[in-house]
């Protein structure tokens, strides 16, 4: 199996590796970007919570195989990845998006001794939302089924050498959500679905 190397910048006593991973999926080339770990760390997932993983990833599946994958559930999605990978299912925390992974931003910052790395793929185009004005992107209609209206993800992943309770972790998502709001609104990023409805920030401004 083909993989890239990822540098993180936050790599210590080599017990942290990086990589991209080219393979296939039902006969169609996809990508994954996965990080190992020495041993296993405690993580905060959006999909399952906290959990023990020794492996966090964000898997990347093209066009080709939506239609393949649209009655699978999440985790049984999740459980065939980490079998071509040939990695615990358990021991793994893992995203999935249509984001390229060759696209993928990788940022560290460091404050004394601390070190933060996120890393993202993002894709506005075609599904950017502003809260409490657009429709949702998908509705669960049963436990782990989703009635799909249009796909769209912002995947981040934080990595930090320091040890954070799971307050910190916590409270660290809503910094993310912040941080990502930010930088949308630095863009310019309006709404896919009502562009209408955005202001400029000298507008807001003014209006608040």
């Amino acid at each position: 199996m083909k993989s890239r190397k990822i540098s993180l910048g936050i790599e210590a006593n080599d017990d942290i590796d990086a990589r991209i991973f080219y393979h296939f999926y039902e006969g169609v080339g996809v990508k994954t970007f996965l990080v190992s770990f020495g041993k296993n760390r405690r993580v905060l997932s959006t999909f399952e919570g906290f959990k023990m993983a020794k492996f966090v990833g964000n898997h990347y599946d093209p066009p080709e195989l939506w239609e393949c994958i649209r009655g699978l559930k999440i985790e049984q999605h999740k459980t065939q990845i980490c079998k071509y990978l040939k990695i615990y299912p358990d021991d793994t925390a893992m995203l999935l998006t249509a984001a390229d992974m060759d696209n993928i931003s990788i940022k560290t910052e460091e404050h004394r001794n601390i070190k933060i790395c996120a890393c993202v793929t993002a894709g506005v185009k075609s599904n950017a939302q502003r809260i409490g004005v657009d429709k949702p992107g998908s509705i669960e209609i049963d436990e782990e089924k989703f009635e799909d209206i249009k796909h769209g993800t912002v995947n981040i992943i934080i990595l930090t050498n320091a040890f954070l309770t799971d307050g910190a972790m916590a409270r660290g998502l809503i910094t993310i959500t912040e941080a990502k709001t930010i930088a949308f609104e630095d863009l310019l990023i309006k709404s896919s679905y009502n562009p209408k409805n955005f202001l400029q920030p000298e507008q807001e401004q003014i209006t608040q």
